[in-house]
């Protein structure tokens, strides 16, 4: 055995103060003449809670493993191996160390490159049980599938009482590896180590999957529950065979008379080359079971009479009337000698569809009869009854649908002017832009935003300046504006304020990483372990981002510093300028120029650096992995690792903030909507049911709200800790989602932070 000289990423980091045990040692070995890789590790309890236990009985390890290319590499149907290390009778207490070697069967022709171990769930002598990584990089569901949602209360009820309460929850094959029990224990044995009940005990009972392996030492206990699964499947077996023969049956009947006696010709009728007097035959069959689209082509095709062919058109027509499908009825009238017939049928159906209010319907009736007066009427009659309510986009749409040019000329002018005298000029826009009046829309800019200047409502009159393109008048509006009604507004307005504006606009004074940052009044940045920065040559800090293990600092001047770990080139921003905004993931760093563009350094693993050719943006935020960046057009862009869909920011937009988190991305929209996209572990991407939300930010497992009343909410939770009490940051002016906790600037100017594993920021409040 050899060492090899490729490289293992340890995921190993104590997480919280229940779950202690880290990766202190790791090596790699290569045995050469056997083509296998095998990896050492220590793994160390170095616990140091106030609890009174914390011993671990076991962890579940999880690697993951890329070839030379970069590329994961896949073990079966999984791209992880998952392996549970029991740590004996007593367990690994405090200071504790245990040694293990696990080889990973590495695909044939795969050749390894790196690495990743991952301790991912404790189960500690208590019984409690940690989750490290639930879902850091694999989908694993926050809990199994309701029995409920696919049995009645009955079957839940006996799997209740045969297997205990924990049977309310379906056993789950996440992969051919990893299963979980029906007591939401994680396992990766045959045999649950918690309950101790058999995978394919439950995998038969519940009926989830296909199970042939038979062994001697489950039949016994496996059966009670046999016969029931055995009569089930003979039953599923019986009604999968008649429906098969119904529909062999059914498919022999098609093109057969229905009708057939004894006594009549066996010839096939699917034959339409028949002789008259079977055609007719086949003709008068297909009509009896209301096929009249083959019942003519029948007749057609045997050169049955035209008397024939009338009377099974009268067929047609008399069953479609009945029911009310005039249209199909009219298609058969007028294929008859007496053409009035169809034109009867279309204007009884106007004039019911009249009577009903159902104008645009009647239209469609007399159209297809040519008949244009009554169309006229039609239209005339719906759009009387949209402008009734005060809806003359609605009343124009329906003129200019139906051709009605005239009658949509004259009601889009009458619209026009009651919007404008209702000073309702986001619709009398919309509906000169319909128009195709520019002219007439540009004037209606003009005059909202004198009639919002007048009324004090600035930020209405910057939004329709923005349209008119009046840029000496937008830029007076929108450097004026409160920073708060910049960001609501923010794709519209970028271009038109200052890059000092935009700073404001963009900037933060605190950031939530492994450590708290905070700017002072005097523009001095605190970070880290008691560091401070002071910018010097008369600049201040005006914004800061701060992640695990570095720190970037924003000067009023546009430059840009970093401090902390380089080992990926994080903090190499000496050369930046410009700039207006900053935010870092884990191992890389964006800022958001003010032209629009954007710069990133760092790690480039998943292309979350990638980033150069963006152009007209107006926001950037850096989850852990990931990139954001928000367009003039209100859309989002996504650069990075997309394993829990957190990337899947296509279809978003109106968007007018962004914000990335570790394994989900959440948004604003304009009208105070939050999207979200990612796992949805935990409830952390709940948000569908916010409404008049103001702010956003998204954490580690949770996203944080405030609501234009100021309320802060949170759904969501830390995988590794809680995050504290959402009622601690009440009233604060300002929030930001973390890792694990909630970093707050409280109205008096002092830092809160909230959560179990929240640092300290007392130094932070206490500095002079």
């Amino acid at each position: 055995m050899a060492n090899s000289s490729k490289s293992i990423v340890q995921h190993g980091k104590r997480i919280s103060l229940r779950c202690p045990i880290s990766i202190t040692e790791s090596s790699l070995i290569y045995d050469k003449d056997a083509g296998k890789y095998s990896i050492k590790l220590a793994l160390t309890n170095e616990g140091n809670s106030s609890l009174d236990n914390d011993t671990a009985e076991s962890a579940l390890i999880v690697i993951r493993c890329r070839d030379t290319a970069g590329s994961e590499i896949k073990f079966g149907d999984s791209d992880y191996i998952a392996k549970t290390v029991k740590f004996g009778e007593n367990g690994l207490e405090r200071a504790q160390t245990v040694g293990l070697i696990i080889t990973p069967e590495i695909p044939g022709g795969s050749e390894a490159g790196d690495f990743e171990v991952y301790i991912s769930r404790i189960r500690f002598a208590d019984s409690s049980v940690t989750d490290y990584l639930r879902a850091d990089f694999f989908d694993m569901p926050g809990k199994p599938v309701i029995i409920k949602k696919i049995y009645g209360d009955e079957e839940a009820e006996k799997a209740q009482k045969d297997l205990g309460n924990g049977a309310e929850y379906v056993p789950e094959a996440l992969t051919d590896i990893v299963w979980r029990c029906t007591c939401g224990e994680l396992c990766d044995d045959p045999e649950c180590s918690q309950c101790g009940r058999k995978k394919e005990e439950l995998f038969a009972y519940f009926g989830a999957m296909k199970h042939t392996a038979k062994n001697e030492k489950n039949e016994q206990n496996r059966s009670i529950d046999l016969p029931r699964t055995a009569v089930i499947a003979a039953l599923s077996l019986v009604v999968m065979v008649l429906i098969i023969v119904i529909i062999a049956v059914w498919v022999s009947s098609i093109g057969k008379d229905p009708v057939r006696t004894d006594d009549e010709d066996q010839t096939s009728e699917a034959d339409v080359s028949l002789p008259s007097g079977n055609a007719e035959k086949l003709a008068r069959a297909y009509a009896d079971r209301k096929d009249f689209d083959n019942a003519l082509a029948a007749a057609r095709n045997g050169e049955v009479s035209a008397a024939v062919i009338d009377e099974i058109l009268a067929s047609a027509v008399d069953y479609y009337s009945a029911s009310g499908n005039y249209v199909k009825a009219y298609s058969y009238a007028s294929q008859m000698k007496d053409k009035e017939t169809a034109v009867t049928l279309m204007r009884r159906a106007y004039d019911e569809s009249m009577a009903a209010g159902e104008y645009e319907k009647a239209a469609d009736y007399a159209e297809i009869i040519g008949e244009s007066t009554l169309k006229t009427s039609a239209v005339k009659a719906a759009v009387d009854k949209f402008i009734s309510e005060g809806n003359y986009l609605s009343a124009y749409d329906a003129a200019v649908g139906k051709d009605e040019n005239a009658l949509a000329d004259e009601t889009g002018k009458s619209g026009i002017g009651y919007y404008e005298e209702a000073h309702d000029y986001v619709s009398a826009v919309k509906l000169a832009n319909k128009m195709g009046d520019e002219q007439k829309a540009a004037e209606l800019n003009d005059s909202a935003v004198k009639y919002y200047v007048d009324s004090g409502d600035m930020a209405s009159a910057a939004a329709f300046a923005a349209s008119t393109g009046s840029i000496e008048l937008l830029n007076e509006l929108v450097e004026n504006l409160d920073a708060e009604v910049v960001k609501k507004n923010l794709p519209s307005f970028f271009s038109y304020i200052s890059a000092d504006k935009k700073r404001e606009v963009l900037g933060t004074r605190i950031s939530a990483g492994t450590y708290a940052a905070f700017i002072t009044k005097k523009g001095e940045v605190l970070y880290g372990a008691h560091q401070v920065y002071k910018p010097s040559g008369g600049r201040k800090a005006v914004s800061v981002a701060t992640s695990g293990r570095h720190t970037v600092v924003l000067n009023s001047d546009g430059s840009v510093s970093a401090f902390g770990d380089n080992s990926y080139g994080q903090c190499n921003v000496s050369s930046w300028a410009n700039v207006v905004m900053v935010s870092v993931g884990k191992y890389h760093t964006v800022a958001l120029t003010n032209n629009g563009t954007v710069l990133a350094t760092g790690r480039n693993t998943y292309g979350e650096c990638s980033v150069s050719s963006l152009r007209d943006i107006v926001m950037v935020s850096a989850g852990e992995y990931t990139t954001l960046a928000l367009g003039r057009n209100g859309t989002v862009k996504a650069f990075g690792r997309n394993s829990s869909g957190q990337c899947d920011t296509g279809v978003w937009s109106d968007i007018v903030s962004i914000s990335a988190g570790s394994l989900h991305s959440a948004a604003l929209t304009r009208d105070g909507k939050v999207l979200s996209c990612g796992s949805a572990l935990l409830g952390m991407g709940a948000v569908s049911s916010w409404s008049d939300i103001s702010y956003v930010s998204a954490g580690d497992s949770f996203t944080l709200g405030k609501t234009a009343g100021g309320e802060y909410i949170v759904t969501g939770s830390s995988i590794s800790g809680s995050i504290g009490n959402i009622n601690d940051i009440s009233g604060a002016n300002a929030a930001v989602a973390g890792d694990t906790y909630i970093l707050a600037l409280g109205s008096d100017g002092k830092l809160i932070a909230t959560g179990s594993l929240a640092p300290d920021v007392q130094w932070i409040n206490d500095y002079k």
